[in-house]
């Protein structure tokens, strides 16, 4: 037999949790509030991609960055080169002639968006992954290089990747 409802014992919700009354979508707040003033981003160093950037990442040692573009292209800049070519008054004149272009390498192998990069911690190895469905591996310590060594494809394009820390 089914007790009756005013023999249950009563329920206050889950542990000390008691269900509250829900929210109220259609709440308007009294006070006016001001919005917050935007933050001020300084541009430091334009890539020359032909498309916007959508992906980037520094290697572990933080002398390389690595950028992805709607263009397709990689494009893996020198740190210290960025810096000086984005304050030229702060440049150091013992550094000689190691100031250049940022840009020590692009690479063309990707026939979509370039979606997310990252380095191997350990080894000269950059991975990319694109809107192509592809991951794409490329050994840096060669300058020569254009084409990754490796190639795997998915089924869906890659929004993200990361190594294991250990590898």
């Amino acid at each position: 037999m089914n007790p009756e409802r005013k023999d249950r014992p009563h329920n206050p919700g889950i542990g000390n949790n008691s269900v509250g009354p829900g929210l109220d979508l259609e709440f308007k707040a009294d006070a006016n509030l001001p919005a917050p003033e935007p933050a001020l981003y300084e541009t430091a160093y334009v890539t020359s991609h032909k498309g916007n950037c959508r992906a980037g990442c520094f290697s572990s040692d933080g002398q390389l960055i690595a950028t992805g573009s709607v263009d397709a292209s990689i494009k893996i800049l020198d740190v210290d080169r960025m810096l000086a070519k984005s304050a030229p008054d702060e440049m150091d004149p013992s550094r000689g002639e190691q100031q250049g272009h940022p840009v020590i390498r692009t690479l063309y192998d990707h026939m979509e968006e370039v979606t997310c990069l990252e380095f191997h911690p350990k080894e000269p190895i950059l991975v990319s992954g694109s809107k192509d469905n592809t991951v794409k591996m490329f050994d840096i310590s060669k300058a020569s290089v254009k084409k990754a060594f490796k190639t795997i494809t998915e089924a869906e394009p890659l929004k993200c990747m990361s190594f294991h820390p250990i590898l």
